[in-house]
């Protein structure tokens, strides 16, 4: 991680965000900290001293913390990640240093009570909390991963936490997912769905009440109780998509500056050069294409697209813990912005499908010919090289 925490330093010169001692105490080791390391007791002090607000998430997720369960039962924290350009829902809500990765793996996941017996060996006294590097952790949710089980942690008390932070991991936990509006939710389903306050992604444009609508999905009459032909997509107005965009470059812009990166793209106030995304917004993930049919600032979802409720989507009023609870659930976040199809190369297995579609051998020999008799012409003619290799590499780059 060097040259990246020395620009994370650089970008918090003069603050007590990071300092060049606690990253020289932290990293001159190689080898995992164990849970009584003094200086990472210190380095989660200084994260959370200056977190930002986190409505502005610039400076408040700029390190990922792990750990790790051994076979021998003992816990070791590995050494922070700093974290990248896009970051997590949650994170953005409660600053990234309050939540710690627990990694499980096959030998540790054999059987549920040596588990569990692993476990409660770090639990405090009242078998609720677990207590590392000086932080009383709850268990937010498990999130399997193949043979490995990696139990997400939040950070209730302890060290670099004022006492009016304190906050116990089910009211995280209802923050991500509200269990009042989402009654008839399967534990499976709401492991699965917990998943979508930790995706990466760029905050972008508020939605305010009366921008989102709930449109009807498109179903085929194929006598099948029709097969949904919308599935995971909805739509959004030309006049949102362009705040979407302007709020994503601004906060994509000060997410550069916060880590550093002085050679950021600026933001724009330009028309939104995309016509479709992948996001989410509270319980909605999908893709979001634009309808120059829609006026104002609309974004419409499909039910394909709900995996639980929030107060916007189940229209109710539910008092938030503050106003940032809004903030979380309204944001469009913004995954991905679309791409243009890839140019298709002929490979072994192609040329063996087309062959047996029909395609005769006589056009791939063809082709080859065509090709080898072009690369005997640039040999002898620099100017066809250079338009050659011009239009190959915009091809290549577009």
């Amino acid at each position: 991680f060097g040259e990246r925490l020395k620009t994370v330093f650089l970008a918090h010169k003069g603050k007590s965000t990071l300092t060049r001692e606690l990253i020289s105490l932290i990293y001159e080791e190689a080898e995992p900290h164990s849970t009584t390391t003094a200086p990472y007791d210190d380095f989660l002090k200084r994260c959370s001293t200056n977190n930002a607000s986190p409505v502005d998430f610039a400076d408040s997720c700029l390190f990922l913390f792990h750990a790790k369960l051994t076979e021998t039962g003992t816990i070791e924290l590995l050494p922070p990640e700093p974290a990248d350009v896009s970051t997590r829902r949650i994170h953005r809500r409660y600053g990234s240093h309050r939540f710690l990765d627990l990694r499980c793996d096959e030998k540790c996941t054999k059987s549920l009570p040596f588990l569990k017996g692993h476990l409660k060996k770090h639990l405090r006294e009242d078998n609720k909390l677990l207590e590392l590097a000086g932080r009383n952790y709850g268990v937010l949710y498990s999130n399997p991963s193949g043979k490995t089980v990696i139990f997400r942690l939040f950070a209730e008390s302890g060290v670099g936490i004022r006492k009016c932070d304190e906050i116990c991991a089910p009211r995280v936990a209802a923050c991500c997912i509200p269990t009042a509006l989402n009654p008839g939710l399967s534990l499976t389903k709401y492991m699965k769905r917990m998943k979508l306050s930790f995706t990466a992604t760029i905050p972008s444009f508020i939605l305010q009440p009366g921008m989102l609508e709930l449109i009807p999905d498109i179903k085929a009459d194929d006598g099948n109780n029709g097969s949904i032909m919308t599935d995971g997509c909805g739509l959004i107005s030309r006049e949102a998509l362009n705040k979407v965009y302007y709020e994503y470059t601004y906060n994509l812009e000060q997410r550069h500056k916060s880590l550093g990166n002085t050679n950021a793209i600026p933001y724009s106030e330009a028309s939104c050069p995309f016509s479709s995304f992948q996001g989410r917004i509270g319980g909605i993930k999908g893709m979001f294409v634009v309808d120059d049919s829609l006026n104002g600032v609309k974004v419409q979802y499909r039910p394909s697209q709900l995996k639980y409720d929030v107060p916007m989507t189940k229209r109710v009023v539910v008092p938030p813990l503050d106003n940032r609870d809004d903030a979380l659930h309204n944001t469009i976040e913004i995954k991905e912005w679309d791409k243009p199809p890839p140019h298709a190369y002929l490979c072994q297995n192609t040329v063996q499908l087309l062959e047996e579609r029909g395609v005769a051998k006589e056009y791939f020999l063809s082709l080859a010919r065509k090709e080898i008799d072009e690369l005997k012409s640039v040999r002898e003619d620099c100017e066809l090289l250079m338009t050659k290799y011009k239009a190959r590499k915009y091809l290549r780059d577009s």
